[in-house]
């Protein structure tokens, strides 16, 4: 990635991140928010990097790049900008030029006497880090339990089962981000100037208000992102860069985690949405889907034997249903017997005899 090895003069140098820093926009700042949260190593110098640039009182006029990088060579050594010397000749073609430069010098002497840089310069990198590292409050749900709850700007979340949600206890002073593991309905409150931000492992997802799921199990094998109303923009990031994707009402983000690739397709709304309203939905699901996600609906542990030979596919709906009726229209289909334990905790399935004696 081309970012991964910088160091901090590699930032100030680098003619993107010096418009982010100076004419910073909504797509600049969900881009270097979501870098920096996916490189927490890096963090440290990209903040360093931003605190110089922020600090410098730049000319009207810039000077060439080749001595602007000079001088900010000077500054990370901590150095001031050496004087000039040239020919009267030379002199005479470069005087404006050198107006500029020694303009630029000026404003970093003031830089290195008196900004924040020189505190900044002079911490220690675990020092930085942990400053920048804000209080967290979690919201956790075990499997088979599901809750609603609201966000300091207004924002309704629905958390599934076997889910975690880690909000900052600063959220919304300055932005709106959240970390997610496992899968959330978000309604998002309207607010242009705190863009809101789900980060989910490698994928980061920007709204400022609209309505969305995003489902990001550790044990599944991608991450996808459908939008009901509005738009979201979806990046990715991986070792080659990043990859963006523009979603409207309708059209449903995965994340493919074997490829690491991201691709737009269209969805089923009760397929994807259904869980919220309690309704569990199978779309041509083998054993192995399904007993997995009975596993996660209900909070219990479900040991199968021979489940190699539970052939086929079930394709049904179920709202509010108990566990045990589930089963029964499951194992009609799939063809298995099944037993559950007395509390309720575990269920024992095996493919019924005829099958495969």
């Amino acid at each position: 990635m081309k970012y991964q090895n910088y160091t901090a003069l590699d930032f100030v140098k680098d003619e993107a991140f010096q418009k982010w820093v100076k004419n910073p926009d909504e797509k600049s700042d969900f881009y270097w928010e979501s870098w920096m949260q996916n490189h927490k190593d890096k963090k440290h110098i990209v903040l360093e990097a931003r605190e110089i640039l922020t600090s410098i009182s730049f000319p009207a006029q810039k000077a060439s790049q080749a001595d602007m990088d000079d001088i900010f060579e000077k500054v990370i050594r901590n150095e001031r900008p050496v004087s000039i010397e040239m020919s009267e000749e030379r002199s005479r073609r470069r005087s404006l030029e050198v107006k500029r430069i020694l303009a630029v010098a000026a404003s970093i002497s003031l830089l290195i006497t008196f900004s924040v840089v020189f505190y900044v310069l002079h911490q220690s990198p675990v020092e930085i880090r942990q400053s920048s590292v804000p209080k967290e409050n979690v919201k956790e749900n075990p499997a088979g339990r599901k809750r609603t709850f609201q966000l300091a700007d207004g924002s309704a979340i629905i958390l599934n089962a076997s889910s975690k949600l880690r909000i900052a206890d600063n959220f919304g002073v300055e932005k709106r981000e959240v970390y997610l593991e496992g899968e959330a309905f978000f309604e998002i409150s309207k607010d242009p100037q705190k863009p809101f931000i789900v980060h989910t492992g490698n994928v980061s997802t920007l709204v400022t208000g609209t309505v969305f799921n995003v489902n990001a199990y550790h044990d599944k094998s991608n991450i996808t992102i459908a939008v009901m109303e509005g738009s979201v923009s979806t990046i990715l990031y991986h070792d080659a860069g990043s990859d963006t994707l523009m979603l409207q009402r309708s059209d449903m983000a995965v994340y493919d985690k074997a490829g690491s690739n991201l691709s737009k397709t269209s969805f089923n709304y009760l397929e994807v949405t259904g869980w919220k309203d309690g309704i569990i939905y199978f779309d041509n699901a083998n054993s192995s889907e399904v007993f997995s996600y009975l596993e996660r609906w209900y909070g219990v542990d479900i040991y199968a034997k021979d489940q190699d030979k539970i052939m086929g596919a079930f394709h049904g709906e179920f709202k509010n249903e108990i566990l045990d009726n589930v089963l029964t229209a499951i194992s009609k289909a799939l063809r298995f017997d099944y037993q559950i334990n007395k509390d309720g905790t575990e269920v024992y399935i095996k493919p019924k005899r005829n099958e495969y004696e």
